[in-house]
């Protein structure tokens, strides 16, 4: 079977893909080309299929695209189930069971991304990937290229010397449309604009200091890596070498190392904001506040209501209370 569908790859016209869609066939592994992926293989997940895959078989098709022309010469490309791909290759088989879909651009980015953005595994930084293809998507179905906007294309006309009501009308439904992506990107996560612009942020690390950060302590960790993408590109270089080093599991500790400054303790900190949240309150709330920690005080600590002194004549007061007894 693999023969004939290899076969048929080769022969395949633009029309041919668009007939044999959702169709479910088994194909060599040795014809499915799966480079340029959006998130890594992690191994040990790939393993954990293989196991699977070994006692009960595989349950769920991968999905492929027919790239008959592809440069490495394999007439499939892997859309999405690159875990189940590994994990065939781990048990030794030489096919595996297929769903063949649509080998347009923006049609297989966007079967890859609903298939793996809302799988619990993917880290904050695959999530933020996603997101950004999602953008980017968004962008090749209206015809707005990488680094375009409006101004761009505006300089672009009037270079050409285009008509000016040609000019404004281009560049007016450009602004427009470039101006709502993010919320057709957010109307489809269920989220609001803001939510994707801190996605966006995080998608514009660099890959290379990516790579670095997935084998750091912050990998998991949304605030610190978005901490870390507002850094300039110097300082991300140098943190992100320290942090993949284990010299640092947070963006301040390596700043720390970085700009050779002292990283005051946590302990220090929680202690100085609880100095600060009680010297605010008013006196009869300090004296709540104490009957309220007395039972969590360290042995041999307490808390004990000292009453005021009784207050005694002062010289003054004797003199001025001898001369009324004179002058009675």
């Amino acid at each position: 079977m693999a023969a004939v569908v290899a076969k048929v790859a080769e022969s395949a016209s633009p029309n041919m893909v668009a007939e044999t869609v959702n169709i479910e066939w088994h194909v060599a592994l040795d014809d499915i080309d799966d480079g340029e992926r959006m998130r890594p293989i992690d191994a040990a997940y790939a393993e954990a299929i293989a196991a699977s895959f070994m006692k009960i078989g595989q349950l769920t098709a991968i999905d492929i695209c027919q790239l008959p022309n592809l440069g490495s010469g394999r007439p499939f490309k892997l859309v999405y189930g690159g875990h189940r791909l590994a994990a065939a290759r781990m048990c030794g088989w030489s096919t595996i069971r297929v769903k063949i879909g649509s080998n347009e651009v923006a049609a297989r980015k966007d079967r890859e991304i609903h298939e793996n953005f809302f799988r619990n595994e993917l880290s904050p930084i695959d999530k933020a990937i996603f997101v950004a293809e999602m953008l980017q998507a968004e962008r090749v179905a209206r015809g707005i290229a990488d680094g375009k906007d409006g101004r761009a294309l505006n300089g672009d006309y009037r270079s050409q010397k285009f008509d000016k009501k040609q000019i404004d009308n281009d560049v007016r439904n450009l602004r427009e449309s470039f101006g709502g992506l993010q919320e057709v990107v957010a109307a489809r996560l269920g989220w609001n604009r803001q939510e994707v612009g801190r996605q966006l942020a995080l998608a514009a690390i660099k890959p290379s200091y990516v790579e670095k950060l997935r084998q750091s302590a912050i990998a998991n960790n949304a605030s610190q890596l978005r901490a870390f993408a507002k850094l300039d590109d110097d300082r991300q270089f140098l943190c992100a070498g320290q942090l993949k080093a284990g010299k640092a599991t947070t963006v301040a500790g390596a700043l720390a190392i970085v700009d050779k400054k002292a990283v005051e303790p946590k302990e220090v900190k929680q202690v100085a904001s609880a100095h600060s949240m009680f010297s605010r309150l008013s006196p009869a709330q300090k004296a709540e506040f104490l009957r309220l920690i007395q039972p969590d005080l360290p042995k041999g600590w307490e808390v004990r209501e000292v009453k005021p002194r009784e207050t005694y004549p002062t010289v003054s007061d004797v003199v001025a209370a001898a001369k009324k007894v004179g002058d009675q």
